[in-house]
């Protein structure tokens, strides 16, 4: 019995946590317009980005995904070489810019800068949640069987990507999907001019 615990214990040591890995990817939908009003238009029009009743400028599409092999002995069932992998696909806005006017690729641009901030915040989270799997993976116990392993793994990624998708709800819930950030074509836009007349027809 004493040779058993030993034997699973040098199965769970050699679990150490291996670095993350990630995969990004970029999408695009294309929006033009000689004025802010003409460009606001061509997003809500054009953006893929819908979540219940509502269009969004951008998203971050996350997937933490993960793999492992198993080692079965007279003791039971271990996870070895775990690996854990994040997708992450921005889905964003891209000016199509000789149908644009200069003042409304230059407020763009910045708009794009503040949207790219807010989405990557978004995907630290997953990010954090990923390595956390990870870690998680490389120290589960010993289980009975195999198929009492793969419940176990299953379960802690339940719980663990759960976390992470309630995580990114509170950071939209809280920066008002990133209003409160900036991400407005408005805050970059009130600077620029004097006037409330100048501000409608920018």
């Amino acid at each position: 019995m004493k040779h058993l615990k030993i034997l699973a214990l040098l199965v769970i040591s050699i679990n150490s946590a291996a670095e993350v890995t990630e995969q990004v990817d970029f999408e695009y939908y294309y929006v033009n317009g000689q004025t802010m009003k003409e460009l606001t238009l061509s997003m809500k029009e054009n953006s893929p980005v819908i979540r219940g009743n509502s269009k969004h400028a951008a998203t971050a599409r996350l997937k933490i995904q993960y793999r492992y092999s198993n080692h079965k002995n007279t003791a039971g069932c271990s996870l070895i070489n775990p690996e854990v992998r994040l997708k992450t696909t921005y889905v964003l806005p891209k000016i199509i810019e000789n149908r644009s006017s200069d003042r409304v690729i230059t407020v763009f641009k910045e708009y794009l800068s503040r949207l790219m901030k807010h989405e990557q915040a978004h995907r630290n989270i997953a990010f954090e949640s990923a390595q956390q799997l990870d870690k998680s993976l490389a120290l589960l116990p010993l289980a009975t069987d195999c198929a009492s392993l793969k419940r176990n793994t299953r379960t802690l990624y339940s719980r663990i990507n759960e976390d992470q998708k309630r995580r990114n709800q509170i950071y939209d819930k809280e920066t008002q999907h990133g209003v409160l950030q900036g991400v407005s074509f408005m805050d970059i836009v009130k600077p620029l001019v004097k006037t409330r007349k100048e501000l409608l027809e920018f």
